[in-house]
Parts: C-alpha cells; structure tokens; sequence
C-alpha cells in the first residue's frame, strides 16, 4: 500500500488524530505535574524558542551581509584606486565596514607582468570572509550548539522524575490499594515518557535547523569568495621575492645612472675650473 492510498483510506486522520492525542497529553501531563515538572517542561520550551529565534536571527543577519557585501564587489570587473574608494563608501553597516577595513588593510598595489596596477591581497581571502565573521552570534553563542544536548536530558530527567514520584506512592502493605496504584502508575508513566519524547524531538530539530543554516550560510560565502577572487588575487610568497628582486634591480640602475650623472657633473666642473684657472695664469 503506497501513501496515496494511506491517505485516501483515513490515514491522514489518523495520523492527524496521533497529533492532537500528543498534544492533549502534554497539556495533560503539565496540569497534572507538580511544581518540578512544570519547571522542567517550560524550560524545554524556553530554551528550544531561544535557540529557533538565535538561529532564525543570525541566519537572516549573516545573508544579509553577505548579499550586501556581494552585491557591492559585483559592480566592478577590475579594481583600482577609484574603485577602492568608491568601495569605502558602499557598506552601510558597522559590521560589514569593519570586515572591508581588515581587507584592505591586507591589500597591495603592485604591477602585473604586463604593467597594470593590480591591488593584490596579502592574506587568504578566507581569512577575512568566513564563518567566524560573518555567522555572528550563530557561532559565538557556544549555548546554542550544547542546546540539543541539555533538551534531551532534561526530557530524560522529567520522564525518570515522574516514574520516581509515581513509584514513591505505591503503598505495598495496602493489597487492595495496590491495584489502583499500579493502574495509576501506568497512567502516570505514559504521560512521563511525553517529556523525554519532547525533548529528544525538539532537539533533533534545533540540531536541524542549526546544521542547515550553517551550511545555507557557508553556500552563500562560496558565492561571495568567487566574485572575490578574480578581484584581489593573492600574493603569493614567490611572487614577493619577485618583486622585491625586480624593485632592487630597479633601484640598483636608478643609482648606478645617478652615479654616473654625477661623475659626468663632477668632471665638467673639474674642466671647467681647469680651464678658467689656466686662463687667469696666461692673462697673467
């Protein structure tokens, strides 16, 4: 039997029916629980709101970054000192500039094989545009990822709560008592385990959406780092000693013209003086 016909013979009803009975338990064991369960089963719920509204927060938060940082990088095919500037002036936020500033202070201008200045990056662009950064309190907070954890053991602990107090009221020296109290003792545990399978549930759910919105955000930082990259290459170490070979070469002719401009000055002067003190001697 396939699932149409599982919801063509009722099955959405009953499944809809099993929803509601949980849900009627719930209530039923938090009006039945005493001060203790009440506490832990509003913490569950307090703690799982706290983690949905964290995560939901920081992921709008992060994309919105990320879309503002991409959007401002992908009107610019090449960048130059005009663009840096314009740069400057793009991001509206306070976080958002704080991370172009870190980038350009690691930036270089520099020449290219074929002449034309190039702004190249000294430090891995990742560095700069990752998770860390741009996740916000998603990664800071260190509540979030140890959440699913303490959900499920407060579930456990409701649960072994209720059976322990169920048990404590079992009166063995009573025969005729016994029976009802066993009665409720069933009662009693069917409605305690709801605790532990809210729990486990809740957490496997911030857990999930917590993996997700992790994984939406790094998507979203794959597509920034590949407008990025044809911008600001990287600096590689072999490239530098390059540089710094060609800008002492440089500098090597640079002084070794000016040397020479000099010795030339000097012996024009020397022939000069020469000259003019030989014509003081003849007229003499």
């Amino acid at each position: 039997m396939d699932i149409n016909e599982v919801l063509t013979n009722g099955g959405q009803s009953v499944f809809f029916n099993k929803v509601i009975s949980f849900f009627n338990n719930i209530i039923t064991y938090f009006i039945n629980a005493d001060i203790f369960g009440k506490f832990i089963l509003t913490f569950i719920f307090v703690l799982f709101l706290y983690a949905m509204y964290t995560i939901i927060v920081s992921s709008v938060s992060a994309k919105s970054k990320i879309n503002q940082l991409k959007k401002a990088f992908s009107k610019y095919e090449n960048i130059d000192i005009d663009a840096i500037n314009k740069l400057n002036s793009e991001f509206k936020t306070d976080e958002s500039k704080e991370i172009w500033k870190k980038f350009k202070d690691s930036l270089v201008k520099l020449q290219n094989k074929v002449g034309e200045d190039v702004f190249y990056t000294t430090y891995p662009i990742k560095d700069f545009f990752d998770l860390n950064l741009v996740g916000g309190k998603l990664v800071s907070n260190k509540l979030i990822p140890i959440i699913p954890s303490i959900l499920t053991g407060l579930g456990l602990l409701g649960t072994f709560y209720g059976l322990t107090t169920g048990l404590s009221g079992i009166d063995i020296h009573n025969v005729e008592n016994l029976t009802n109290s066993i009665g409720k003792i069933i009662s009693g545990a069917s409605i305690a385990f709801v605790t532990s399978l809210i729990g486990i549930g809740l957490s496997l759910i911030v857990n999930l959406c917590d993996k997700i919105t992790i994984k939406g955000i790094k998507c979203k930082l794959n597509e920034l780092k590949k407008v990025l990259y044809p911008l600001f290459p990287q600096l590689k170490l072999e490239e530098t000693f390059i540089q710094i070979s060609e800008y002492n070469k440089n500098m090597n002719e640079a002084m070794g013209e000016l040397a020479e401009k000099i010795g030339n000055k000097m012996q024009e002067g020397m022939l000069e003086a020469t000259s003019k003190m030989n014509n003081d001697i003849s007229s003499a």
